[in-house]
């Protein structure tokens, strides 16, 4: 009897362990401020990160949200040679980070949203990064 209850407390144990690695990674969203000039480069920073500070595999892409519903989609390019545009396509990956320029168009002028960078760390789960702007003028 002792010999099957230590049995299920050790399958139960590695059952567990992969659960809660799976979380185990953060990411952040740096960006110069809360109210980007229309037609102005607008640099950007994201990165993922294991727990032990080692950089992981990853993939983002960004959502334009207005009162909390997503009007835009957009998949990152921080190699394309022109970042008017908005991509769509498959998320861009990366490991540990990428920087990337961004350019809001003047009709955001004025409206409260949220940027948000979904950040999907392979075999981590997914993490949503929320940067509140207002562009201006």
């Amino acid at each position: 009897m002792h010999r099957r209850l230590v049995l299920v407390v050790a399958v139960a144990a590695a059952l567990l362990i992969p659960v809660a690695s799976a979380q185990a990674f953060s990411a952040k969203l740096t960006a110069p401020g809360h109210h980007p000039h229309p037609g102005k480069p607008w640099r950007i920073k994201v990165a993922a990160h294991r727990d032990n500070g080692k950089p992981m595999h990853a993939n983002a892409t960004y959502h334009f949200l207005f009162n909390g519903t997503v009007v835009k989609t957009c998949q990152p390019r921080p190699h394309a040679a022109n970042h008017h545009k908005c991509p769509t396509g498959h998320p861009y990956q990366f490991s540990g980070s990428f920087h990337d320029i961004l350019f809001w168009p003047k009709t955001s002028v004025g409206h409260p949203l949220t940027f948000q960078v979904v950040v999907h760390g392979r075999h981590a789960g997914t993490k949503k990064l929320n940067y509140k702007v207002t562009p201006r003028k």
